[in-house]
């Protein structure tokens, strides 16, 4: 299957094909619903109209943080630094990588030359963010609600930006 603009070209598509790439419940329970030959095309303009506002969002985000270089000395006036451009890339690196599973964050800039993105309330998290000092690596901290009301906190420092995101803030955050 290739799905290029609004173009859409199939060859051997199978339902068992279809069923790998469909992880979500209910687009697997509107699939089976469709005829055969309409099924294909609904599913594929679906995933393309879901990747264009992803990407979408993904260079909203970017954009938003590409601005923050603007920022100069004293920029919230209390003495901020300004934002580094090694933070920028090494946000710009690790938001090429993030999956698909995680749902688009807010950016922030931080006071100290760095840059974050952050998310409320998603998934089981409470509170998640990941910040980048521009040295190569990213640092999260996440909030957990159990269902007891508890609350657990997650982290972790010096994740490579060039690595995969680390296993237990994508479980978390995960739609």
């Amino acid at each position: 299957m290739s799905v290029e603009g609004s173009t859409v070209q199939f060859s051997d598509f199978s339902e068992e094909i279809a069923s790998l790439l469909l992880n979500d419940a209910q687009v697997r329970l509107w699939f089976t619903q469709l005829g055969s030959s309409e099924r294909v095309f609904k599913f594929a303009e679906k995933v393309n109209e879901e990747d264009k506002k992803r990407r979408m969002s993904i260079n909203q985000l970017r954009t938003e943080m590409r601005s923050y270089l603007e920022f100069s000395d004293d920029w919230d006036s209390e003495g901020a630094l300004p934002i580094s451009t090694s933070s920028i890339k090494d946000a710009l690196t690790s938001i090429g990588r993030m999956p698909k599973t995680v749902p688009i964050p807010f950016a922030e800039a931080g006071t100290l030359g760095e840059v974050g993105v952050f998310w409320e309330d998603v998934g089981c998290c409470k509170f998640a963010e990941i910040v980048w000092d521009g040295d190569g690596t990213m640092t999260y901290i996440a909030t957990q609600r159990k269902s007891n009301g508890e609350i657990l906190r997650h982290g972790e420092e010096g994740i490579d930006v060039s690595g995969p995101w680390p296993s237990t803030l994508l479980r978390l955050l995960s739609r």
